[in-house]
């Protein structure tokens, strides 16, 4: 069988055939060799916006996209760096919040054999508790969020990353800390984590990490950076 298909447009199809009298079964499959043209987008919001494609977030290549499932397909405003930017507009004009939280100790003394941490209480500490070791990111835990820091404490809404040298990492790096608007795990989860990773992990974009944790000299202030420094004590 011979088919013609210069646009891909049946891309690889498969037939079978089964007869049960006999118990053979016969296959028919038809491959397009054709190199396609379509779907040649770099960014999402390229890709989502042709009908013909979808963007696949997990490998950030744009695909054909199968007709037949049109009802599921993305729009651009599913896109990572869409969604990165929505959440980033009216979090970025009020940040105010972010001075309320208390200020991060300079330094971090670990004690015991469980390398747990011990800090330097900050003024104006808005929970009155203290700092609390952060169990998603210490010593004896890989930090996903913030790889290079060996570990991070907590307290009223604020989250402190330091390094190997029990130092303070300034803001602007994926390293640093960043404070929580919320505390409560659903509206954490929703408004906090998972715009970190829409703008830091998932889109394609160079800058839009920076909406998110700013940059190291300050020329950006992120919408989840603190770059008030840290409290020597």
């Amino acid at each position: 069988v011979e088919v013609s298909d210069p646009q891909d447009l049946l891309g690889t199809h498969f037939g079978s055939s089964f007869d049960r009298t006999v118990g053979r079964v016969a296959t028919l499959t038809i491959t397009s060799t054709a190199v396609s043209e379509l779907c040649n987008y770099s960014t999402c919001v390229e890709c989502n916006g042709d009908t013909n494609c979808e963007w696949d977030e997990t490998t950030r290549f744009c695909t054909e996209f199968d007709g037949l499932l049109g009802f599921l397909r993305d729009t651009p405003a599913d896109c990572a760096c869409a969604k990165c930017r929505a959440w980033a507009a009216p979090e970025l004009a009020d940040r105010g919040w972010i001075d309320a939280t208390p200020m991060c100790p300079c330094s971090v003394t670990s004690v015991s054999s469980k390398l747990e941490w011990l800090a330097v209480d900050a003024i104006n500490n808005p929970d009155g508790v203290g700092w609390r070791n952060d169990m998603a990111c210490n010593p004896n835990w890989e930090c996903r969020y913030h790889p290079n820091a060996k570990g991070c404490i907590r307290s009223g809404g604020n989250q402190c990353c330091y390094d190997t040298g029990n130092a303070y990492i300034p803001a602007g790096t994926r390293d640093a800390g960043t404070p929580d608007r919320y505390t409560d795990i659903v509206r954490h989860t929703l408004f906090d984590v998972r715009p970190y990773e829409h703008c830091c992990n998932e889109c394609e974009e160079a800058d839009a990490c920076s909406l998110y944790i700013g940059t190291p000299d300050g020329s950006v202030m992120g919408a989840r950076s603190d770059h008030r420094g840290c409290f020597a004590g």
